[in-house]
């Protein structure tokens, strides 16, 4: 379920970000506002469950549950699972990398996420059976810190969130 007018929202503010420089291709702004319109429900944002069923919520236990998907002397290998795992570890470190840099500089893994955000989308554009979406995904890994900047960018001057405001960062661009 997408909330209505979501999308064209961050659309919107991404495009104005994104003005100016290399960043400014419909396609990249395009990848990067669904990205934010996906993440806003939380259950996008961390699809994949450990093995006692929590969610995995860091890019070190996404990588984990890929190693697992390539398989090994037990199992075959889990295309499907090792792709999306791998689509999960771009989007998600970019994310995190973007609208949360705080978060990831007070625990000393912003390095870490942006290297392993930058290495998943050079994979997944190497996977990418469709030209247009590798170009991308090729793209998006190419600019992943430029694009992290400019989120950052548009995290603090453009949707600033009071700290007393006492909402939720994704309910706080909602009503900005």
């Amino acid at each position: 379920m997408l909330v209505p007018g979501l999308y064209p929202f961050f659309r919107r503010h991404v495009q104005q970000g994104f003005s100016g420089g290399s960043l400014n291709q419909p396609a990249v702004i395009d990848y990067v506002s669904d990205l934010l319109t996906r993440f806003a429900r939380v259950s996008a944002a961390f699809p994949f469950r450990n093995s006692e069923g929590r969610p995995i919520d860091t890019i070190a236990g996404l990588l984990v549950e890929w190693h697992a998907a390539l398989g090994d002397d037990r199992r075959p290998p889990g295309r499907a699972r090792e792709t999306a795992l791998l689509h999960q570890v771009a989007d998600y470190a970019l994310f995190m990398s973007g609208l949360f840099r705080e978060r990831l500089q007070a625990r000393g893994q912003i390095a870490y996420y942006r290297e392993q955000g930058a290495g998943a989308f050079a994979r997944c554009a190497r996977l990418e059976s469709r030209p247009a979406n590798a170009q991308v995904l090729y793209r998006v890994g190419r600019d992943f810190q430029p694009i992290a900047d400019a989120l950052d960018a548009l995290w603090h001057q453009r949707l600033p969130v009071a700290p007393t405001s006492g909402l939720s960062p994704l309910a706080a661009l909602w009503q900005a």
